[in-house]
This record gives C-alpha cells, sequence and structure tokens, in this order.
C-alpha cells in the first residue's frame, strides 16, 4: 500500500495524512493493519473488515503482548462472523476492557499505595504511567546481558531514523517553501 511506502520512505504521517487528504488517525490506522495477521490484513484489503475497526482497535496492534493479540483476534473475528457487530459494538466492546483493565490497575495500586484515589481522568493518567514505569522495571531487570544490548542497539537505531524522517521533512517543507517564491 502507498501509506506504508511513503512511510517506510521516511515521510512523516502528518504529511502522508495532508498528500492524501485523509487524517492522520486513518493513515495510523492503515499502517496498524500491517501489525495484523495476513489473514487478516487480507479481510481488510478486501473491505470484509472496514478501516473504522481498525482506527478503534489500531493502539492494541502495536504492542506484542499475546492478551492483547487474543483481544485483537476475537474482535475482529467477531466482525467477521456477526453481521450484528460493527463498529459501535466493537467501541462498547473496547470500553468494557478498559473497565476491566482500570479495576485491575486500581487494585495493584491498592495493593502499592492504599491512600491513592483514582477519581478523574488527570489520576487515571497518573496511575497507568506509574503502572508503566513499574513495568519497564521489572521488564528490564529480567533480560540478559545480550537482550540489553539488542535493544539499546535498536533503540539507537530507532533514534537515528526519526531524526533521518524528521530531517527529510524540515528538507520537502523547505522546497515547498522555495517552490512557491
Amino acid at each position: 500500500m502507498r501509506y506504508k511506502r511513503f512511510y517506510d520512505e521516511g515521510m512523516v504521517l502528518e504529511r502522508i495524512a495532508e498528500k492524501h487528504k485523509e487524517s492522520i488517525r486513518t493513515i495510523r490506522a492503515y499502517l496498524a493493519v500491517f501489525n495484523l495477521p495476513i489473514k487478516y490484513q487480507e479481510l481488510v484489503w478486501n473491505k470484509k473488515i472496514g478501516i473504522g475497526i481498525i482506527e478503534e482497535i489500531s493502539s492494541l496492534l502495536n504492542g506484542k503482548n499475546v492478551s492483547t493479540y487474543t483481544q485483537v483476534t476475537d474482535i475482529l473475528d467477531r466482525t467477521i462472523t456477526d453481521k450484528h457487530f460493527g463498529l459501535m459494538q466493537v467501541r462498547e466492546e473496547l470500553k468494557k476492557q478498559n473497565g476491566k483493565f482500570q479495576e485491575k490497575a486500581k487494585t495493584i495500586i491498592k495493593i502499592n499505595e492504599p491512600d491513592i484515589k483514582i477519581e478523574t481522568p488527570e489520576e487515571y493518567e497518573k496511575a497507568a504511567e506509574a503502572l508503566k514505569r513499574e513495568a519497564k522495571k521489572k521488564r528490564e531487570a529480567s533480560l540478559t546481558k545480550d537482550e540489553k544490548e539488542k535493544r539499546e542497539i535498536e533503540k539507537q537505531q530507532k533514534l537515528e531514523e526519526r531524526k533521518l524522517r524528521e530531517r527529510k521533512a524540515r528538507e520537502e517543507k523547505i522546497c515547498e517553501v522555495k517552490k512557491k517564491f
């Protein structure tokens, strides 16, 4: 797909969206399709699964978590097999599952810091950040020396790639400005 080609060549999402008169969310969803198993990719490309569904679940498609993968495939399977399970039902399912996650988060936080109350969106965000930091610490503690070195190399490569994409985007903007004059 052309969006992926442009993205792989270093074009930033905003530029791709602007060029094709699409929203960034839609471009991100099309790129997320490539994180799906081939079976589901083909169903999206053949319009058996709408891109709106992918937009809704795209935030789940970036991780390698097995339970998230199962959650995504379950939702996609339901959209294929149940003609009444559309975009609205996917949103409801995600809300329900998010509620379960929030309850687990509250339980974990109560165990670690019993005086914390989570009521506002900001408090949920703080709790989520705290959980992410804790998960990162535990994940890093379980890595071998080779895995740590490999991660550091990958991190440096991603940083270099991002800088290259940003440089190309700046150069494209400069060229566009020069063309106007």
